[in-house]
């Protein structure tokens, strides 16, 4: 659903960044020559180039005067808890009836982190000029913040090198650094440089994925793709590879806290029927070309051995095993209880040959680290339960926290961590708050603080990461057109400060917070 409602939220604000520089003869600019919306003014909006240098030194002195939380060891780690086996990298332990992650020397760790921290915020230009003031000429330094033979360009970069200088790519890291410590952070999060985690010994997530070309099965909200068939062999050799290469740059990296493997895939609802087996129609609706078709069908006759036994459970009138082999072209009749029994089973095994294969590659390459799930948004009981035989965390992008949805967690045998949530606001010159709006950036500060708080005071929640580092571009990124004010820093790498004060509070007390949640099994 947060892809859907994300997209919803992206078409609506790009519509009015475009609609907003059209309708008059002479049209007017609407963002300046550091990516702002030039039609406003706020605090910390920036004028010219001395304010970055301003910037840069004052927030210099404000890292100084608030240091990395004191109770924090040298991982981030609670550095007065429990000592625990130290095994030289992260792993999971339950202590007292609550999850718990342990850093590399032993101690008791919560995972805070931010994600995307990239020094880089792409925006489309080619077809849009006239929404722009300033765009630098081939001949300008700047001109590098071009991309794609100059129909794209980043603002974020050339105000990164207007604050840092012809070295602002190294500078991007260690400022990075120091801000996440400063400001309460322990993990360098999901989409981030994962060479800024390793040069720095400072904990990150590794992400990966499976590239290359297999089978995919429809799961009808296919805007951002369909659900990848673990039944093809080609997906078992992609993951393979993938797995492989990374494993080469982590697997002796005390840093490494493990992998994020794929991202909000589409497992399915929990609402209603067609939701939850959305995978199931899918994958009926192919032909016996699909391995997700095959496996399918091949579990129904194993079951039923006669059509007419699937037929009369069912409540349908296929002639063949054949027919049903071949694509499903008209309408199931009314569920019935056998039906829904089969279709579950079949998310299971769906979920278990996935599962099965990304643990199988991560822990053949790489033992030493933490399988970090797949990152749900959409899911269902079945592959969440399937996912715990397999993942040592899972994780969970949940923009809109409510403790009751995620109360089963509590039975899954496994630590589970919220890895993406943030809110956003229109105060500070952006179009559009995103997934979670609020009314200003106090209140943004106030709902972290909050949403914090109840997710680690969850005994079998070991962590939450924070969308993203810095805002979307004010004309939209280029992946989808999203503009949101998300990020701790502006396009200008100006950082917020109500929501920066809010997190170094609520941070440096996590393992208060998450020592007085309560033991599982006594809600």
């Amino acid at each position: 659903m947060l892809k859907q409602f994300r997209t919803i939220l992206t078409l609506l604000a790009v519509t009015f960044v475009s609609a907003i520089s059209h309708g008059a003869a002479d049209q007017v600019i609407r963002v300046d020559a550091y990516g702002q919306n030039a039609q406003a003014d706020w605090p910390g909006k920036v004028h010219n180039d001395g304010e970055l240098a301003s910037q840069r030194a004052a927030e210099a002195a404000d890292w100084k005067a608030h240091p990395i939380p004191a109770g924090h060891d040298k991982w981030g780690g609670w550095a007065s808890g429990p000592k625990r086996a130290a095994t030289g990298f992260f792993r999971t332990e339950q202590v007292g009836g609550k999850w718990w992650l342990v850093d590399p020397g032993g101690r008791l760790f919560v995972s805070v982190g931010v994600n995307t921290i990239q020094p880089s915020e792409i925006t489309l230009v080619a077809g849009r000029e006239s929404l722009f003031s300033w765009l630098p000429a081939s001949s300008d330094p700047l001109s590098a913040g071009y991309g794609q033979a100059g129909k794209t360009y980043d603002f974020y970069k050339a105000n990164l090198a207007r604050k840092y200088g012809a070295d602002h790519g190294t500078s991007f890291g260690d400022v990075a650094v120091s801000r996440l410590g400063s400001w309460g952070f322990n993990t360098i999060a999901n989409w981030s440089v994962e060479s800024i985690g390793r040069g720095h010994r400072f904990p990150y997530v590794a992400a990966l994925s499976a590239s290359g070309q297999f089978a995919h099965v429809p799961w009808g909200q296919d805007v951002w793709g369909k659900m990848t068939d673990p039944f093809d062999p080609a997906f078992a050799a992609a993951v393979d590879e993938s797995v492989r290469a990374k494993a080469l740059a982590t697997r002796d990296d005390p840093a490494c806290i493990g992998y994020f493997f794929d991202n909000e895939l589409k497992w399915g609802g929990t609402s209603v029927d067609f939701l939850h087996y959305a995978l199931c129609y899918g994958t009926l609706a192919l032909g016996a070309d699909s391995p997700a078709k095959r496996a399918f069908s091949d579990s129904l006759r194993s079951h039923y051995v006669e059509i007419g036994r699937l037929n009369a459970a069912w409540g349908t009138s296929f002639s063949s095993w054949e027919k049903l082999a071949g694509p499903l072209t008209s309408p199931l009749p009314a569920m019935t209880d056998a039906r829904r029994s089969d279709f579950s089973a079949f998310l299971s095994a769906y979920a278990e040959k996935y599962f099965s294969i990304v643990a199988g590659a991560i822990k053949r390459y790489d033992p030493n680290h933490l399988y970090l799930g797949c990152r749900y948004d959409w899911f269902t009981r079945e592959s969440v339960e399937t996912c715990a035989k397999y993942a040592d965390v899972l994780s969970f992008n949940i923009y809109n926290w409510d403790r009751s949805q995620y109360a089963y967690a509590e039975t899954l045998g496994k630590p589970c961590l919220v890895s993406e949530f943030s809110f956003g606001a229109l105060d500070r010159g952006m179009f559009s708050g995103g997934p979670a709006s609020v009314a200003s950036q106090a209140e943004r500060g106030a709902r972290y603080s909050a949403y914090v708080t109840s997710v680690l005071s969850e005994p079998a929640f070991v962590g939450v990461h924070w969308f993203q580092y810095s805002d979307e571009p004010t004309t939209g990124r280029c992946l989808d057109g999203e503009n949101f004010n998300l990020g701790f820093v502006s396009i200008t790498d100006t950082p917020f400060p109500e929501l920066i004060a809010a997190a170094r509070a609520t941070n440096a007390s996590i393992y208060s917070i998450h020592s007085a949640a309560r033991p599982q099994g006594t809600r």
